[in-house]
């Protein structure tokens, strides 16, 4: 099924079973993609699902009711705005299983309740102080391509590029088999099948690779400060100005931390801080 009316500018057409991954910056470009995207869900008769913890559900609700009512979509239980928290940790630590019968539930209430179908969008800064179970969350995105082709909804998962950085880039690319960027969705070059991409997750958890939580005490306190914020998407010259050092300090203490812990990328690095924040 395609949409004609998708309501993002620059796009002509958005089909049923798309998976986006939407990059932005700040509150305005957020607004652009999800207010608009919400309503023309509600104009085409789609069950409308937005998870998002940056602003309020009743901030959501105001901002699209430029136009319709949104209230009374919420009263048919055509849209439902909830923080994304209360969706993605409704146990107390996230689960990707957990969260895709989550989301068929909904596909099949959409189709029960004679609805064209499910248009969800989860805005994803839940993730990043490093929730239990996080180290699960990029397996997630990819098996929802999984999902997708089963329970043909459409897919746009949110990242605000200023909190999440380029170290975090590398698996977006790899989990999403389009990309919105500027009003134009994009098919992405960079994307892995979820096959593909468990053999990659496979392959990285070689015997040395899982035996590398039993280093992190070797880590001093100032290398776990530069890898915390590493995992919080910092550039090595925003984690100088951070902790008032030299950038050159930065990469030395990074060098350091990529051999005590037999790492070699920044993506690594995060994932491990994730594990070990997870666990604490």
């Amino acid at each position: 099924m395609v949409d004609s009316l998708v309501g993002l500018p620059g796009i002509d057409q958005l089909q049923s079973g798309d998976h986006v991954c939407g990059l932005y910056r700040g509150e305005a470009e957020r607004d652009a993609l999800l207010v608009p995207y919400l309503q023309a869900g509600l104009h085409s008769g789609d069950h409308c699902l937005c998870l998002i913890d940056q602003i309020t559900p009743a901030d959501v609700l105001d901002r699209v009711s430029n136009g319709v009512d949104a209230r009374e979509y919420v009263e048919s239980n055509q849209l439902e705005v909830d923080k994304a928290t209360n969706a993605y940790l409704r146990s107390g630590r996230f689960s990707s299983d957990d969260m895709i019968d989550f989301l068929a539930d909904k596909a099949k209430s959409s189709a029960s309740n004679g609805r064209n179908r499910l248009r969800a969008v989860g805005e994803m800064s839940w993730v990043l102080p490093g929730p239990p179970g996080a180290e699960e969350f990029f397996q997630y995105e990819s098996a929802l391509n999984s999902f997708v082709s089963k329970h043909p909804p459409v897919l746009l998962c949110l990242y605000d590029l200023n909190i999440f950085g380029g170290n975090l880039l590398v698996d977006l690319l790899q989990t999403h088999p389009k990309v919105l960027l500027g009003g134009m969705v994009l098919t992405n070059p960079n994307y892995m099948t979820p096959k593909a991409y468990l053999a990659v997750q496979k392959k990285a958890q070689s015997p040395a690779q899982s035996s590398v939580a039993h280093d992190w005490a070797r880590l001093t306190a100032a290398e776990r400060v530069i890898a915390d914020h590493v995992a919080r998407g910092l550039t090595n010259a925003a984690i100088a100005q951070e902790v008032f050092v030299s950038p050159h300090t930065v990469d030395a203490h990074l060098k350091h931390i990529y051999t005590k812990l037999g790492l070699h990328s920044r993506v690594q690095l995060t994932r491990l801080v994730l594990e070990h924040m997870a666990e604490a």
